[in-house]
């Protein structure tokens, strides 16, 4: 009977322990989600100073959460700070190398630096580990059209279009590069789209 006692008491003790060492985790957790779910509202916010700063407790709180460092990322690059934001996509990869959503983002800050075959080897890259990315279509259809490759701008806008038929700001880029080609009446088609 004294020794069933001592084991239920330790093992009410530990399940106390186990309980709380759980409610800490959950509370730990938490923490570090709402530091990053309020920096993604800020981030849509406009308040990109904000979305930094939230970023920055989660991170410290977590520095292992590659979401964080990506839309991070994604808040320097809203303030044309591109370096920045590339070195937060290259964390990202370095901690979740399939995050094609890092690969795109990066894409966009290497493009917004005048670097286009970066650019295209990282928007292809997120087209590799996510076929029907319509964003990344788009992406690289804005960079083959910075590099004069209309006819392969034309194609990744349409598979765009093809992904997410609302999406009218592609119709305009599409009819864009069906200007430069001297197609009229199919630029024509696609401002009427956008």
């Amino acid at each position: 009977f004294v020794c069933g006692w001592y084991i239920n008491n330790n093992a009410i003790a530990l399940l106390g322990i186990i309980i709380a060492l759980g409610m800490a985790i959950l509370l730990y957790f938490g923490l570090v989600n709402a530091y990053y779910s309020r920096g993604r509202a800020r981030y849509k916010q406009g308040d990109y100073e904000g979305a930094i700063a939230d970023y920055n407790w989660a991170l410290r709180l977590f520095p292992r959460f590659a979401l964080a460092y990506n839309y991070r990322g994604l808040a320097y690059s809203a303030l044309g700070d591109y370096d920045a934001a590339i070195e937060d996509y290259n964390q990202a990869l370095q901690l979740e190398p399939n995050l094609a959503i890092a690969y795109n983002n990066r894409s966009m800050a290497d493009f917004a630096l005048g670097d286009y075959p970066a650019a295209l080897e990282d928007v292809n890259e997120a087209l590799q580990l996510k076929p029907n990315f319509a964003i990344a279509y788009k992406n690289r259809g804005r960079v083959h059209s910075a590099l004069g490759e209309h006819q392969a701008a034309i194609e990744d806008f349409t598979a765009a279009i093809r992904l997410t038929p609302k999406n009218t700001s592609v119709y305009g880029e599409r009819g864009i590069v069906r200007v430069y080609q001297g197609d009229i009446p199919g630029a024509i088609g696609d401002f009427t789209q956008a």
